[in-house]
């Protein structure tokens, strides 16, 4: 992808299978910028971030970061969350997300037929 298509100074988007440190390298490279989804196939990126906002959201975590943008609010079917951080110094194998630089938590529940139904992404 990143050697057909000319993405120099896009901003690329791509699903999980798009969340590898190969193709966050190639994209730098090519002086863009990345917006990855993670999902339990990066298992080390995916459990460290999972870990975190579930920290903050538990009170685990006692010192919110100074960073931390949240966001929820409600609608007719449930809630929504949003937790956008920047400081990820805590994260393992940083180095390996070249320039990574902010995590994003997006939480929705919704009740479905008095169903409760929770969706986490993570990018």
């Amino acid at each position: 992808m990143t050697g057909i298509l000319d993405i120099t100074g896009d901003i690329v988007t791509a699903d999980a299978m798009g969340c590898q440190t190969e193709i966050a390298r190639k994209i730098r490279e090519k002086w863009s910028a990345y917006i990855l989804a993670m999902k339990e196939r990066q298992k080390t990126l995916y459990h460290n971030t999972k870990d975190y906002f579930e920290g903050m959201e538990s009170g685990e975590i006692e010192e919110l970061p100074e960073d931390l943008r949240q966001g929820r609010k409600k609608n007719h079917q449930g809630k929504e969350g949003r937790d956008v951080g920047t400081d990820i110094e805590w994260l393992d194998n940083k180095a390996a997300w070249q320039d990574a630089k902010t995590l994003i938590q997006y939480r929705r529940i919704d009740i479905i037929y008095q169903v409760w139904v929770l969706e986490w992404r993570s990018f």
